[in-house]
């Protein structure tokens, strides 16, 4: 099984603060991105704020949320809709980080969101149990949290995978 880290969006205001230097120009926010991840997952309330196709740098996978026609670019590998007709609820307990599920014949992606209060513990916990789940899938781990969070989930990820 091969797990991907994916942030959800990079465009939030906390992102903008602790990721991107200050005085990187917001046209290169993307390149500066791409240099740190292989996929971009793009939000349905980023329709709009994305910069002109040939503006986009190249990613492996690209994640596109919600039931808009495909945003078409060469550079991209490859471009997954997420229809929100095809997003299925998760089955978890309460304190589960899990928000929604979406799989296909060729991977798995997961919504997760870490709360006040949630440790890299419970994440923990919660990629063991997708991992039981899904043991032949390509999953990608779709994180809504803060930068460091997320480099923190990463080194669990290498960790884990060894």
């Amino acid at each position: 099984m091969s797990m991907e880290l994916v942030p959800y969006n990079i465009l939030d205001p906390v992102w903008l603060r602790d990721f991107y230097p200050s005085d990187l120009p917001e046209a290169w926010r993307l390149e500066y991105y791409a240099n740190e991840y292989r996929m971009l997952f793009i939000p349905t309330d980023w329709w709009g704020q994305l910069p002109e196709s040939d503006e986009i740098p190249e990613f492996e996978l690209v994640l596109v949320e919600g039931d808009e026609p495909l945003l078409q670019n060469a550079a991209w590998s490859e471009v997954q809709q997420i229809s929100t007709k095809m997003k299925q609820p998760c089955d978890g307990s309460e304190d589960s980080l899990c928000r929604w599920i979406f799989c296909n014949q060729t991977l798995v992606v997961i919504h997760l969101v870490p709360e006040d209060g949630h440790t890299l513990r419970d994440m923990r916990r919660e990629v063991e149990g997708i991992a039981a789940r899904f043991p032949s899938s390509q999953v990608i781990l779709v994180i809504e949290a803060a930068p460091d969070y997320l480099a923190q989930v990463g080194i669990l990820l290498q960790l884990m995978q060894r």
